[in-house]
């Protein structure tokens, strides 16, 4: 049974020789790059960087998932990575990330106690601006592991989730108070991203989508202990 059968056949509940396999074939699916390095050495694989030993990884598991794309960044006026090497920069959304160990942390919400009127002047970032030959580099790649192989070729999501990125713009806690305090900074927000998120997936998926099985999306709705909000509070602000 190939690659394409047997995952056509799992999503319409069929009998499959074996379950699909996946290792890194999605963000939601991966693992971080020091994992994977100390894997391949455990499997005795020898690779000349990270993706070289995710492929020879995948390969030696037979996985059926090949990966298509990445989360976009635009160029932006707020952008500045010229402290990287001191362990912080400011991504093209206006959020300052310092390092610490692993990953890249949120140190700074460009959005935290702004008035409304305030939000407004902010410019946001524009998909637009993003390099055609981005989207023609994924396009190519998804063409040939759609023709040249049996893999499921999945689509990387471009952008993150609605209220994933306001957290990260407001700051949590500032976030969650105006979902009841201030729903109409929330509402603002909400339609200026989808704005945003539209137009990176109409040139995204434009070029990706006549070749990839399935693509991903997610969002940071709950804790480790239950949901962020109410259902009532989800229906009217995010639904």
């Amino acid at each position: 049974m190939t690659c394409r059968e047997r995952f056509a056949k799992t999503l319409q509940h069929q009998p499959t020789d074996r379950a699909p396999i996946d290792f890194c074939g999605t963000t939601l699916t991966g693992c971080h790059d020091t994992v994977i390095r100390k894997l391949a050495d455990r499997m005795a694989i020898c690779a000349a960087d990270t993706g070289e030993a995710v492929e020879k990884i995948q390969k030696a598991f037979d996985c059926d998932f090949r990966r298509v794309g990445e989360l976009l960044e635009p160029p932006s006026r707020y952008s500045d990575y010229s402290r990287m090497e001191q362990g912080v920069y400011v991504d093209s959304w206006g959020i300052t990330r310092t390092f610490h160990g692993w990953y890249w942390e949120i140190s700074e919400n460009p959005f935290r106690d702004l008035t409304l009127e305030e939000l407004k002047e902010f410019q946001w970032p524009d998909a637009g601006k993003i390099d055609e030959s981005v989207f023609t580099g994924f396009a190519e790649q998804a063409k040939r592991l759609f023709y040249d192989t049996d893999y499921v070729v999945v689509g990387e999501h471009p952008v993150y989730g609605f209220f994933e990125r306001g957290c990260w713009m407001f700051g949590f806690d500032d976030f969650l108070y105006r979902l009841l305090g201030e729903p109409e900074t929330v509402d603002w927000f909400f339609e200026k991203y989808a704005a945003y998120v539209e137009t990176m997936n109409e040139r995204y998926y434009g070029a990706i989508g006549p070749y990839i099985h399935l693509t991903t999306g997610g969002d940071d709705f709950g804790t480790q202990g239950g949901p962020f909000m109410s259902p009532a509070t989800f229906r009217a602000a995010v639904q």
